[in-house]
């Protein structure tokens, strides 16, 4: 029978499965991890480690900003407390990263990897038309919002993270098991899901992992040539994904001269909206939750009236809780960077590439105002970031990894 003290580190560890998965499970998942946390008791040493992460001070600014604006500036008629909420999603972080760091971190990653070969296999299925058509697989079938995107951006870290193990790994059998993977991952990333930002993701991050080796073997240049040769296959031969990337440059064309775009670029008419918003009051920001309210005064009748959100969530940001807010969420990711690339080991990069991924799609997706995305970030950065704790902070020394 399982010790009641660690059930929350089980329950860690199976939950980078459900990002494949319907977004209910997930949340299912959340909630029992919130109820396991409480009953498993030890509430001083989870605090102590709550406070000595290295997140704390700015994940505590972000809270206070965001409390202050809720409390006098300007409240939204409906979705205020919702909207409110949503700004707290980086104190799951530090719930998630006060597990005591053990072997339930690397079942995760195992976990993930699992989680987006299922993914990869859906997508192959449906190319086969052997996919069911019920609604657990309509995330798969149709493109269907957040969640399709976020499966082509998770398919995107996986590819990237299991690049970084091919190169990092000695073991032969263990590199050619993974860059099996990486192949049976890439495919349906390119090809099947509809999504630019993961494509995105996995260039930058293979930049990345690229960059972090610093001396270039014959297997880190052999694995930058197949990325190159990959991405350009994918543009060649990926009638979905060179049809986006021609609709965006087109609509960044149209929008520039002031003629009508298409569906897929009202972005573009939602930067607009929120760059006003924060020209206007950009030092407080005009309230939290705001948005939803703005949007359909200042763009009535037209195609962006019903979005919760710009799908940026720096302009989203600065134009509910202003500059304050904005550097409190550029706080916590850049040290998050930080953090990452002085570990640089293992954890440490693990950490970095999860990072960057949440900082680019953020800059097109609703990346942490919105939970389909923001709650599978925020777990996914807890593996690496579990344990963690500024040197200066009490028991530091500790800790199986101590961050000054």
């Amino acid at each position: 029978m399982i010790e009641r003290a660690k059930l929350p580190e089980l329950i860690l560890s199976i939950l980078p499965l459900t990002f494949f998965l319907p977004a209910y499970l997930g949340h299912i998942g959340v909630a029992l991890f919130v109820l396991a946390y409480a009953a498993s008791g030890n509430y001083r040493v989870k605090w102590r480690r709550i406070r000595g992460s290295p997140i704390f001070v700015p994940v505590l600014l972000l809270l206070l900003v965001s409390s202050l604006a809720a409390a006098f500036l300007d409240r939204p008629d409906v979705k205020f407390w919702t909207g409110y909420a949503h700004y707290q999603i980086f104190v799951f972080l530090l719930l998630f990263s006060s597990i005591q760091p053990g072997d339930w971190q690397r079942r995760a990653i195992k976990m993930f990897y699992a989680g987006a070969v299922l993914a990869a296999t859906f997508f192959y299925l449906k190319q086969m038309l052997l996919l069911p058509e019920i609604k657990f697989f309509a995330s798969y079938l149709e493109y269907s919002g957040n969640k399709s995107i976020l499966l082509g951006i998770f398919l995107g870290v996986a590819s990237a993270g299991l690049l970084e193990e091919v190169i990092r790994l000695q073991d032969r059998r263990a590199k050619l098991i993974r860059l099996a993977m990486l192949l049976y991952l890439v495919i349906p990333m390119l090809f099947f899901a509809r999504t630019r930002t993961g494509v995105l993701v996995f260039a930058v991050l293979c930049v990345l992992v690229i960059a972090g080796r610093l001396k270039m073997s014959w297997p880190l240049f052999a694995c930058l040539i197949g990325s190159l040769i990959l991405l350009i296959t994918a543009w060649k031969f990926s009638p979905n994904l060179q049809s986006r990337v021609d609709t965006t440059l087109k609509d960044v064309a149209a929008f520039a001269r002031g003629e009508k775009i298409s569906d897929e670029g009202i972005r573009l008419e939602m930067y607009r909206v929120a760059v006003t918003m924060i020209a206007e009051k950009p030092i407080t920001g005009h309230g939290v939750g705001i948005w939803y309210q703005q949007i359909r005064e200042r763009a009535p009748a037209s195609r962006i009236e019903s979005m919760a959100t710009p799908h940026n969530d720096y302009l989203l940001y600065c134009a509910e809780i202003g500059l304050l807010g904005l550097a409190a969420l550029l706080w916590i990711l850049f040290r998050l960077l930080h953090l990452g690339w002085k570990v640089r080991r293992e954890r440490g990069m693990g950490l970095l590439m999860f990072t960057t991924a949440l900082i680019v799609t953020a800059m097109f997706n609703a990346a942490v105002r919105d939970t389909v995305f923001g709650m599978p970030f925020m777990l996914l950065l807890a593996v690496p970031l579990a344990g963690a704790i500024r040197a200066d902070s009490p028991g530091g020394s500790d800790e199986r990894l101590s961050i000054a």
